[in-house]
């Protein structure tokens, strides 16, 4: 056979098959369009045509509502699409009309709920979530509404019930604390504050157990978290419990100064008579037989009293007794400060701090003979908050918290051991720096309320207090007879 015989051949077969392959192609083609003419609705010739039989032509649910014209209920929610329309108003095409997580047919054949409306009675829960109430969690807070309302008494309707900033899932699965209540412990701070502000345990009113709830330590700016903020020896209950407050039972937690405070008068003799070998005013004997006196460290003896609500803070008189205690008089060997926490007075009148020094409701403990000062913790009465007067025999301060309880008493009581602007220019006044001058009777003098290191005396070349007081004391100028001048702050 030739070439060209060949050739011709191949061609035939190659012409066959292209038009096997032209046929097909065609025949597809036809079925494709005879598929569509036969999908699509009828009512292009004629609009009453309904393949479904649903009661909606064709054409009105192919171009109107978008529904299926071989189906009659479109959304398969067991409505049929006529019924949906024109009946009851819901949409053919979601078998959940009102997204409640009930099916329209659900509402309207089982529940007899509005398939229009997630809340069928107004009452704030859906339709779905009162059917099934422990799959639903209507304020979405991971708490489904059957345990809210029959094990936690939570609102299911609220994700935080009380208000208080925490979600109620969290109060009671990670927290432990009453989603009820806002401030579960009743320390006054709400659980969120205590929780994501002062990390403090909303559990516990004491966080650090020092005796004073967390919302006192915030407001006088101590640490809740830290039993003793100050690095002082006395827990922070001390820091604003009133002498008032205090008692056999508190004052244990007191350590060594303790036996400086007094609730009944530290001296058991009133015989002044004999060597004193310390130059307090305390005989020597008087103080051997006296366990709350030394004969080797000087004895200061302050009475304590106040008018109702004005009793001073007990930190802030143990911070004076320690700056007497830590002083270096007699060589570093310090004095011995004792407050006797005397009592309240009433007083029927308010009256300048002059007037009460020359009452009787100063001088009826202020008794010179029975070797003590004594001092009166008035309310404010000329409109500065704070000040004092002080006089032979002690002082009366004006108005309440840590300024008067600690350094205005460590002021007027300098006063009332001698120093005053008589010695000293820099005493009750604001020329002399506090840098040169660094001293509580020196009105530069400004520190933190709670600092113990400012209760102070000064010792150095500029001018030295403590030295000034040693002297007056080993004069024999004592506490017992004080003529001691005067000075006002």
């Amino acid at each position: 056979m030739s070439s060209d015989s060949i050739g011709s051949d191949q061609r035939g077969i190659l012409s066959s098959q292209m038009l096997i392959f032209f046929v097909v192609l065609m025949i597809v083609a036809v079925s494709s369009t005879a598929y569509v003419v036969t999908q699509s609705p009828q009512v292009l010739s004629n609009d009453l045509v309904d393949t479904d039989n649903d009661g909606v032509s064709d054409y009105d649910e192919y171009f109107i509502y978008d529904t299926d014209p071989f189906d009659e209920d479109t959304d398969g929610d067991g409505l049929s699409d006529s019924e949906e329309m024109n009946e009851y108003g819901t949409d053919p095409s979601d078998r959940d009309t009102d997204g409640d997580g009930l099916s329209d047919s659900e509402e309207i054949n089982e529940y007899d709920t509005d398939p229009l409306t997630k809340d069928s009675d107004g009452d704030g829960f859906s339709d779905y979530a009162e059917i099934y109430p422990k799959e639903a969690d209507s304020d979405g807070d991971g708490l489904y509404d059957y345990e809210e309302i029959n094990e936690h008494d939570t609102d299911p309707l609220s994700s935080d019930t009380d208000g208080d900033g925490v979600a109620d899932f969290a109060e009671i699965n990670f927290h432990n604390t009453d989603p009820t209540d806002k401030d579960t412990d009743g320390d006054g701070l709400s659980d969120s504050e205590e929780i994501s502000e002062y990390d403090t345990d909303p559990n516990s009113a004491d966080t650090d157990e020092d005796g004073l709830i967390d919302s006192k330590e915030i407001e006088i700016r101590s640490d809740p978290m830290d039993y003793n903020t100050y690095s002082d020896q006395y827990s922070d209950y001390y820091a604003v419990t009133p002498v008032s407050n205090l008692s056999s039972d508190t004052m244990e937690g007191l350590s060594e100064p303790g036996d400086r405070l007094h609730l009944s008068n530290p001296l058991d003799s009133t015989n002044f008579q004999g060597k004193d070998s310390d130059g307090d005013g305390f005989p020597d004997r008087m103080e051997s037989n006296n366990e709350n006196l030394s004969a080797d460290t000087k004895d200061i003896i302050v009475r304590v009293n106040w008018l109702e609500g004005y009793a001073p803070d007990t930190a802030a008189m143990l911070y004076v007794q320690d700056a007497f205690a830590e002083s270096p008089v007699d060589d570093g060997t310090g004095i011995r400060l004792h407050f006797y926490i005397d009592g309240s007075v009433d007083v029927p009148n308010k009256m300048s701090r002059r007037e009460y020094i020359e009452s009787d409701y100063y001088q009826h403990t202020a008794d010179v003979d029975d070797g003590t000062h004594n001092s009166l913790y008035i309310e404010d009465v000329t409109g500065s908050d704070v000040g004092g007067t002080a006089t032979r025999g002690g002082y009366v301060i004006q108005g309440s918290g840590i300024w008067s309880s600690g350094h205005a008493t460590m002021h007027e009581l300098g006063h009332a051991l001698g120093l005053s602007s008589a010695i000293y220019d820099g005493v009750d006044s604001r020329s002399i720096s506090k840098d040169e001058y660094p001293s509580v009777m020196n009105y530069n003098f400004e520190c933190a309320d709670y600092n113990p290191e400012c209760y102070t005396y000064s010792s150095g070349s500029g001018h030295n207090d403590w030295a000034h007081v040693e002297r007056l004391l080993e004069d024999d100028v004592t506490t017992r007879t004080g003529s001691y001048g005067s000075g006002a702050a």
